[in-house]
């Protein structure tokens, strides 16, 4: 099953803040045992030891399945295949970059909205422009599936909040921008013996060459190092600010350092003081425009930087070390346009756009 993309996500958050338009989450139940196994997949069940095709003595049973089941390495494809009929046949189709994002007008029946949706296995966010919307597309998947429900909805102008994928998904009072974020807690346990401080991290791992900044943790510190920087990775989702410091605390994953390690305690630090901080998704007033910002760094190792904003909110940020090494600062920067360009081309399919703004 392919998931999709964080940028596929706030791209519909920043569709939904852009326009004002009602955003709401579902979950189906058992979602692949619903859908029919794909054209060409059998699948023989062993029934129960104490189930037997004869009366005298035990003889083995099977079933040929006809439904996909929890645990079947097809079971995702063949629900995703079933999300795709049930959408396509009301007017959603799917992005040929991401399969699992879904746009168009939808029709069932005398009503009819402009909608676009994510699926993750069973879980749905629904952006559409009437709050009844939500409430077709479950009747729409109830035609297929036993069990759906709607686990939240917000209306425009209606304050309140969200979760999808462990996201709080919120738009305040008087606002009309949507804002998201990582819940604070899921970093309390790592965050609860830390002092803090507003002051941004100085993480420079090639400066400290001292022979305890090279020692390399003990085995409980180094799975601890591992388990905080995991979580530290996951909340940053909604933090491309912190990504950068992310990216460099990552190179010592597979053996930690001393230094590794009193880098991540000063990010933790920062992250203490600025827990509060959402990813603001605005509302542009109309302006659909896709901008592309590139930078780049030269020296032993340069690295890339780009931001990819569209309707005013950013979707996309990267920061990475480049392959090759540069002979000059002009060369750097021409690798980043480069990259930047790339990226950005696979925004415009996702998004069905033709141009960019660089």
């Amino acid at each position: 099953f392919r998931s999709p993309s964080t940028e596929a996500v706030r791209a519909l958050l920043i569709d939904v803040a852009s326009q004002c338009r009602t955003i709401g989450a579902m979950d189906v139940s058992t979602a692949f045992m619903h859908a029919d196994l794909p054209p060409g997949v059998h699948v023989a069940i062993r029934l129960p030891a104490d189930v037997s095709a004869t009366k005298d003595i035990h003889s083995p049973t099977y079933a040929i399945a006809s439904k996909a089941l929890n645990g079947l390495r097809c079971a995702s494809k063949a629900w995703l295949q079933l999300a795709k009929q049930v959408t396509e046949s009301h007017g959603l189709l799917s992005c040929p970059t991401e399969p699992c994002a879904f746009k168009g007008v939808f029709r069932r029946g005398k009503f009819s909205c402009r909608m676009v949706l994510i699926l993750y296995v069973d879980d749905i966010l629904v952006g559409c422009d009437s709050p009844h919307g939500l409430e077709n597309l479950r009747d729409a998947f109830l035609d297929r599936v036993s069990k759906v429900k709607i686990t939240g909805q917000l209306n425009p102008d209606q304050p309140g909040t969200i979760i999808f994928l462990g996201r709080e998904i919120t738009r305040f009072a008087g606002s009309k921008n949507l804002y998201m974020r990582v819940p604070t807690s899921y970093l309390y346990e790592c965050l609860a013996n830390v002092s803090q401080t507003d002051t941004p991290p100085q993480i420079d791992l090639e400066k400290d060459t001292s022979d305890k900044g090279n020692e390399p943790l003990s085995a409980e510190a180094a799975s601890k190092y591992r388990s905080i920087l995991g979580r530290v990775a996951w909340y940053c989702q909604t933090r491309q600010d912190l990504l950068r410091f992310v990216s460099i605390l990552s190179t010592g994953q597979s053996v930690p350092l001393h230094k590794h390690e009193i880098g991540l305690n000063k990010l933790l630090r920062y992250l203490k003081a600025n827990l509060h901080i959402h990813q603001e998704l605005r509302n542009s007033g109309g302006d659909r425009t896709i901008h592309l910002y590139t930078d780049a760094s030269w020296g032993g190792k340069s690295y890339s930087g780009y931001v990819i904003f569209w309707c005013g909110s950013m979707l996309k940020s990267v920061s990475r070390c480049q392959v090759t090494i540069s002979l000059s600062a002009c060369e750097a920067e021409m690798v980043a346009i480069a990259q930047g360009c790339q990226e950005t081309l696979g925004v415009l399919h996702l998004l069905d756009r033709k141009s960019t703004r660089l």
